[in-house]
């Protein structure tokens, strides 16, 4: 969920992918209005990656799945998953964002299809609709909690006009009201004196909007954990 819903908005304010574009434009011209706009790469296609990397690889990524234990593969792919998802917070540089996204859809391949298997295998028989339905408890969770996520705290923490009216408020700055964003950055690129780019390394810098990622990483360190004492404590009453 963090991946579809919480990285565009950090993808859109902090990942500078103007070189990317600029290179998409000159050289595969016919592509530019589908991957571009606006002098960057489309957040949404970022994320695509991970749709694209399931197309072309999931058949390779379950032969090796299947010869793993599946509560062992499910472990393994939500530590895979948390370092790819976490690597997309933690840096600005498009090419962070594009590896962690290949990286978390390696976990995500491993992860995802072996839990509807292994609910399947532990399922007893006529019982199949309550089982493979309470698999969907956890989404519904995952789903609510996404919502602060990407909601409460990444304002708080990491929506770059919100720190922007921080740090004029600190400035002693004053802006017109009923302004909308555009408009809103443009005119306080004229009172500091800084461009678009320069704002954005400035409140980068000065306000660590990438710390989102420590909650991230953590939330996949306790899912793993919560995996393995569950696979010990089965391992022990078997």
């Amino acid at each position: 969920n963090q991946l579809f819903y919480t990285l565009p908005n950090f993808i859109e304010d902090w990942v500078d992918s103007s070189k990317q574009s600029d290179w998409i434009n000159r050289n595969i011209s016919f592509l530019g209005t589908t991957f571009t706009e606006n002098g960057r790469i489309k957040a949404e296609w970022f994320g695509n990656i991970d749709c694209i990397m399931i197309i072309l690889t999931q058949m390779s990524i379950s032969y090796f799945v299947m010869k793993m234990d599946q509560v062992s593969a499910m472990i393994r792919g939500t530590i895979v998953m948390t370092i790819g998802v976490t690597l997309t917070f933690m840096f600005n540089n498009p090419w962070f964002t594009i590896i962690g996204t290949v990286i978390f859809s390696i976990g995500e391949m491993a992860s995802s299809p072996t839990l509807s298997a292994f609910v399947a295998q532990i399922t007893p028989k006529g019982k199949e609709a309550l089982y493979q339905g309470t698999v969907f408890l956890p989404v519904a969770a995952g789903n609510y909690l996404t919502g602060f996520f990407s909601g409460h705290l990444y304002t708080e923490w990491s929506d770059k006009y919100g720190l922007l009216k921080k740090e004029l408020a600190k400035r002693a700055i004053e802006m017109p009201e009923n302004l909308t964003k555009t408009q809103y950055f443009e005119l306080a690129s004229q009172k500091l004196g800084l461009s678009q780019s320069q704002i954005t390394q400035l409140l980068w810098d000065t306000y660590e909007p990438a710390k989102l990622w420590y909650v991230i990483c953590a939330l996949g360190v306790f899912a793993a954990a919560s995996l393995y004492i569950y696979n010990k404590q089965v391992t022990r009453s078997n």
